[in-house]
């Protein structure tokens, strides 16, 4: 069998918490100062030389540029806040002391979030020339991020899975080729010796949520067998376009399944004869094709890089038992960092922010002006004192229409500074919400238009799905939580999708049961 002669190349992913990294390109030598590489879809932060940064972070734009060819989408790059930052940490003890609890065997991680998409990696020497499993996880995982980007549609899980796995395979060759839909090697073992997954169960997303044991099953595996398959298949061709178009049209997912495929287990047999042979194909795509933009590298000054691995914890954010005083220690080195640099915007934005946490308000009010006399262009501490602003308004339990009025608008300047930054969008609306007030509808089209920004972020997907609710529009509720609710990392956000898209579905079931009212 062909996945089978590579099972010595085989490491295994570990997913804990949200989704798991593993290390990338990069050794780091003490020698080196830290580097942000600036491409437009990434962010990258990595504590070496000049010449690898670049070099990784036009890898990445190439990737990303090889799935809009592949799909035949042009899109627009995200707003300089909307990229995916990525931090590559001094040391895997970093990136576990960063994650925090539950972190022994953590290598890497990765936090979707509107304006603060964040991935966090471990410093290992490269895997020769070959991609290594550590990238395949960051490309498995911006596989998804790419999907919720795209698409707000809620796809089966192994759809989900199926297209993450098939790009993370990807091939970089040296004259800029990529090649895209690779077999999926490092998923091997896990087909020949995991427990199967039913074909009834892949295609049922429920269904397998129901049956799923404690065993390790070949769920991963089998979901990219049958995506692969069903993009090169001759006979089976248009086949999974189909299906989708019957999945959006609101037909189930097994049904969309017997209707297009047919007999299941049929399709089964044909997996199982397509897993065992010798060659499989794969896109090849020409360099000349993919369009990357400039990507742009500068050595960080001695306080942005003295303040940047606590503004990763700040966004990473402080958990446990020991959160209070992991505050405090970070508050006494950023003290510290304001009296050697007094004239460096960034510590003061992370000063704005850990005060924020600490629900000291006025201080963090402070602390983000002082950042905006020392950078008017900062949306991140136009952002911070607006929020200290909104909380601090909370906190004293104001309903004034004219301090709200304030509030709203330092978000409209945070908002004037990034246009398309979802989160001044976000806030603007949530704050008729703390002041207890009905949106406007510019507040409500506000958070929709976050919504499409950063359709990946749960949060204000559930914002959106109650101003729904609050309408009565119950059909759009149910559209807008349902790729939340089937998402292929379950967490407290994706469970609450999937209690309230219950509730919605309940409620109209018994308002369809209420006689009509007569005249």
């Amino acid at each position: 069998m062909f996945l089978l002669k590579h099972i010595q190349h085989y490491i295994a992913h570990i997913t804990i918490g949200f989704c798991l990294f593993a290390a990338l390109l990069f050794s780091s030598p003490p020698a080196y100062a830290w580097q942000e590489a600036s491409s437009d879809h990434f962010l990258i932060y990595a504590k070496h030389s000049e010449k690898r940064i670049l070099r990784f972070a036009k890898r990445l734009e190439r990737y990303h540029a090889a799935m809009m060819y592949f799909y035949g989408f042009n899109p627009e790059p995200p707003s300089p806040s909307n990229r995916l930052t990525i931090y590559v940490a001094k040391s895997e003890a970093e990136v576990r002391t960063l994650y925090g609890k539950n972190s022994r065997y953590v290598q890497g991680f990765y936090l979707p979030g509107a304006g603060d998409s964040l991935t966090v990696i471990a410093p290992l020497r490269s895997n020769g020339g070959k991609l290594s499993s550590s990238e395949q996880v960051l490309l498995h995982e911006y596989a998804h991020h790419i999907m919720w980007n795209f698409s707000q549609r809620s796809y089966p899980r192994w759809v989900t899975e199926g297209f993450a796995e098939f790009f993370s395979s990807a091939r970089f060759e040296k004259n800029g080729d990529i090649g895209l839909g690779l077999p999926a090697y490092h998923r091997g073992y896990e087909l020949e010796a995991s427990k199967n997954v039913p074909i009834e169960l892949l295609l049922d997303s429920e269904l397998y949520f129901k049956n799923k044991g404690k065993q390790y099953d070949n769920f991963y595996g089998r979901s990219w067998l049958l995506f692969h398959y069903l993009q090169f298949s001759e006979q089976r061709k248009q086949q999974l376009n189909q299906y989708l178009r019957l999945i959006i049209d609101g037909t189930s997912e097994i049904d969309a399944a017997k209707q297009v495929f047919g007999d299941l287990e049929q399709l089964d047999a044909e997996l199982d004869d397509y897993r065992e042979r010798k060659q499989l194909r794969y896109m090849p795509i020409k360099a000349e094709t993919l369009s990357v933009g400039e990507v742009t590298v500068r050595k960080l000054s001695k306080g942005e890089a003295a303040v940047l691995p606590i503004q990763t914890k700040l966004t990473v954010g402080f958990y446990g038992d020991q959160a209070e005083e992991q505050k405090a220690s970070a508050m006494a080195k950023l003290q510290k960092l304001v009296q050697k640099y007094p004239e460096e915007a960034k510590v003061f934005e992370a000063l704005s922010q850990l005060q924020l946490q600490r629900e000291q308000y006025a201080d963090a009010i402070a602390a983000a002006e002082q950042a905006i006399k020392l950078d008017a262009q900062s949306v991140t501490a136009q952002l911070h004192k607006a929020n200290a602003m909104a909380s601090q308004a909370q906190q004293n339990e104001v309903s004034s229409t004219q301090v709200w009025g304030d509030i709203r608008r330092e978000f409209i300047k945070a908002n004037k500074i990034e246009h398309d930054h979802p989160v001044p969008l976000t806030r603007f609306y949530e704050s008729y919400l703390y002041q207890n007030s009905q949106p406007t509808d510019n507040a409500i089209a506000s958070v929709k238009r976050a919504l499409e920004l950063a359709p990946y972020d749960p949060r204000i997907r559930i914002l959106v799905a109650h101003q729904y609710l609050e309408n009565k529009q119950f059909q759009d509720a149910i559209a807008t939580l349902k790729p939340l609710a089937h998402s292929p990392h379950q967490n407290s956000q994706t469970r609450r999708a999937r209690k309230l898209m219950q509730e919605v579905i309940e409620a109209i079931a018994f308002i369809d049961q209420l006689p009509a009212e007569e005249g």
